[in-house]
């Protein structure tokens, strides 16, 4: 029986890991999660400075192929988490309306990464001990609950306090590399309405 995964708190510290080798390649939806995962023990974790502004993060997605990066603080402490989806949507027009744009130009080119990410404390994550235990068919079916697009793996370091970003799983990838068709069984929007519909089994948020 398919089951979503749970979802924690990104208790930090949170820092990135360092790719040793290139892995293989499954597509099954049967197959290990590994398969559709974007690990980071093979693949170099990308990121982006919370100074920089979101039109030149945009840009850095584009050129090298991905919707979402990492935000730290300049060095490999995660502070966040940005899509393509964050800096093209609403986000921006909200901030630009918002309290926080206190600038007297407060210009959509001068808004920062930082200003729109999912900040740490915001950030749901999975634990890699589910997701090894877990099948493709288990993390479509937390995608299923709600609308986000990546879904953040972590793991504890060892000899250290805090977690590593471990692994990426990314909705479209996962359809485009499976064949399955994830259609949202929720409204969630929020990591709240994420926990409750996994805590309570509630899905009328």
């Amino acid at each position: 029986m398919n089951a979503a995964l749970p979802l924690y708190p990104a208790a930090g510290p949170l820092v990135l890991g360092d790719p040793e080798t290139d892995p293989g390649v499954w597509s099954e939806p049967s197959a290990p999660t590994t398969a559709v995962m974007t690990d980071f023990r093979f693949h170099t974790a990308l990121a982006v400075p919370f100074s920089r502004s979101i039109d030149e993060a945009l840009s850095d997605m584009k050129h090298v192929g991905v919707r979402a990066l990492f935000v730290t603080d300049g060095l490999v402490q995660v502070t966040g988490f940005i899509t393509s989806y964050d800096i093209q949507g609403e986000r921006p027009v909200r901030f630009l309306q918002s309290a926080d744009c206190l600038q007297e130009r407060c210009a959509h080119s001068e808004i920062l990464v930082g200003d729109i990410m999912t900040p740490l404390h915001a950030l749901r994550v999975l634990d890699i001990y589910d997701v090894l235990r877990a099948t493709i068919h288990d993390v479509a079916e937390t995608f299923k609950i709600t609308t986000l697009t990546h879904l953040v793996v972590v793991e504890t370091s060892q000899g250290a306090e805090g977690m590593r970003v471990r692994g990426l799983f990314s909705r479209t990838l996962l359809e485009r590399t499976t064949g399955l068709k994830i259609e949202a069984l929720c409204t969630a929007k929020s990591f709240a309405d994420v926990e409750q519909v996994l805590t309570h089994h509630d899905c009328s948020c």
